[in-house]
């Protein structure tokens, strides 16, 4: 993801995707900032990103359990 610098971030647009994404699962907790979360219902869904409902290390552990890493 690049991030603007010298400037605070305040649109989902300020946040660009790299030209190519990597292949590793992601895992987004319940209590995420509001515009990553933005950021993540704005573009098309895949298998690999799970935005979670639990927060801090409980929507990790969420995360992986529906990931079938735990």
């Amino acid at each position: 993801m690049l991030l603007p610098v010298g400037r605070p971030l305040t649109s989902v647009k300020d946040v660009q995707p790299p030209a190519r994404a990597g292949a590793n699962p992601a895992i987004v907790v319940g209590n995420a900032q509001p515009l990553l979360v933005d950021w993540l219902t704005a573009r098309p869904q895949d298998a690999r990103v799970v935005l979670t409902d639990a927060p801090m290390a409980d929507g990790i552990l969420e995360g992986l359990a529906r990931l079938g890493l735990y």
